[in-house]
């Protein structure tokens, strides 16, 4: 029906497989995963923390002025405030922007792979548009915080950027069941 072989297709599944985003079941097919409201916790409050993590870092780093291009990022949040998929693409930019300007590649990668594994999840914390509102806020402060060099707060409102979403979701959930 797509018109591709099967062998990219397999290839395809298993790497989203890989990434806990489908399971696979002989002679029944792929499905897509859905995570159980814990593991939705869990994996928000590590990603949170990792977030937090370059946000600190890349503050440090900043006591010359923002890196270029990093003010293109909150551009690009205020200009989508009002589309859901492209703000959570801005976002989803703007935090993987942050890691790898923290000078910390490891880091970078770890927040890579953790946005592959929840990014439906993330789209989903920013489905609406109060919601998105609150975020664009938040977003503000911490650039306020990178232009100040202030490592303590740029870490505190990363993590509330992370944490708040996951609240969003969880809530999101909540109200579809």
């Amino acid at each position: 029906r797509l018109g591709i072989s099967r062998s990219p297709l397999r290839e395809a599944l298993r790497m989203l497989e890989t990434r806990g985003m489908v399971t696979i079941t002989p002679q029944r097919g792929a499905r897509v995963t859905l995570l159980s409201t814990e593991e939705v916790v869990q994996l928000f409050d590590i990603r949170a923390v990792l977030v937090g993590l370059a946000a600190r870092e890349l503050a440090a780093r900043c006591a010359a002025g923002l890196p270029p291009g990093l003010a293109d990022r909150l551009a690009a949040l205020e200009a989508s405030v009002g589309d859901a998929q492209a703000y959570a693409r801005a976002s989803a930019a703007a935090a993987l922007e942050i890691a790898r300007l923290s000078g910390n590649a490891r880091l970078a990668d770890m927040i890579g792979s953790f946005a592959q594994s929840i990014g439906r999840y993330a789209r989903l914390g920013l489905a609406t548009q109060a919601r998105r509102n609150r975020s664009i806020r938040n977003w503000r402060a911490l650039f306020a915080a990178f232009r100040n060099a202030d490592p303590e707060v740029a870490e505190m409102l990363q993590r509330r950027l992370a944490t708040e979403n996951r609240d969003a979701v969880l809530e999101t959930v909540a109200a579809r069941q």
